[in-house]
């Protein structure tokens, strides 16, 4: 048996593109194993977290458009940024303010800053990462009813497995 003094398990979330271009070479230069959480939707989709695409957005506008969806004078929000409010929400109405946000300032949705499936997959392969599921859309499960959290929860290890080809363990 081999002590666990001195030791630690590094942990990354979310599949960013950073992580293959950045953090998994210096993985392999120094043989260091991980675990990285992700969710299988934006792998397959090619589409950004919700917090990438409200990411550099103007707060006012969106904080405009999220005191109209709340059906809230914008003094009631005025202590908070508009990422912390957006955290309180569902993810259908995350989405839906970020939608209209793009809509109606006609940015459109932002290039992917996330692994595509194969970069995920050379991840898997390469003996250092070990996949786990983080949810299909990462909402804040705390403000989702308990069938969206299981959904979440379950079909993100599902799609996974059949992403990756085998039993991934962790969530």
């Amino acid at each position: 048996n081999k002590s666990t003094a001195n030791t630690c398990h590094i942990t990354f979330d979310d599949g960013l593109l950073s992580f293959y271009t950045v953090i998994f070479p210096l993985l392999k230069k120094h043989q260091v194993p991980v675990s990285l959480f992700v969710s299988p939707e934006v792998i397959a989709s090619g589409k950004n977290f919700w917090f990438q695409e409200a990411e550099g957005y103007d707060e006012t506008k969106l904080k405009k458009i999220i005191s109209s969806e709340l059906d809230l004078p914008p003094i009631k929000l005025a202590g908070f940024s508009a990422q912390q409010i957006l955290k309180c929400l569902p993810l259908v109405r995350i989405n839906k303010i970020i939608e209209l946000y793009q809509q109606q300032t006609g940015c459109g949705k932002k290039s992917s800053q996330n692994m595509n499936l194969n970069q995920l997959r050379e991840l898997d392969a390469s003996g250092l990462v070990t996949i786990g599921a983080h949810t299909i859309n990462h909402p804040v499960l705390k403000n989702e009813n308990d069938q969206d959290c299981f959904d979440e929860i379950n079909r993100s290890v599902k799609e996974m497995e059949k992403m990756l080809g085998h039993r991934v363990w962790y969530f």
